[in-house]
């Protein structure tokens, strides 16, 4: 990225406030913030899903259970399409039926 830097805050800051005058941040300043931010934000959503983050046992064990889920879904996507072509088979196979027993009766 570019040297240029970019505005920290409002300018408009009440005297008296109590806060900083408005500062500008580099665009290292910003990345650091930015991945101290997502870092935090994932944590958090791990914690709500049950994971702890910190430990490489429950990372691992969650990504074991992904695996699982996702080996248990496409068994059953593959099971749902067999049992559709054995219905049509099976549907076909009982018209031809039909068909050969109205020629031999008729």
């Amino acid at each position: 990225m570019s040297g240029r830097k970019h505005r920290a805050s409002d300018p408009e800051i009440p005297e008296g406030s109590g806060l900083n005058p408005p500062r500008f941040m580099s665009q290292k300043e910003i990345e650091a913030i930015a991945k101290c931010a997502a870092k935090e934000a994932m944590q958090d959503l791990l914690l709500a899903l049950g994971i702890d983050s910190s430990s490489p046992e429950a990372i691992k064990e969650a990504q074991a259970d992904s695996l699982f889920l996702r080996r248990q879904r496409v068994a059953s996507e593959q099971l749902g399409r067999h049992a559709k072509k054995v219905l049509i088979g099976a549907l076909i196979l009982g018209a031809l039926g039909a068909v050969w027993a109205g020629i031999k009766a008729g």
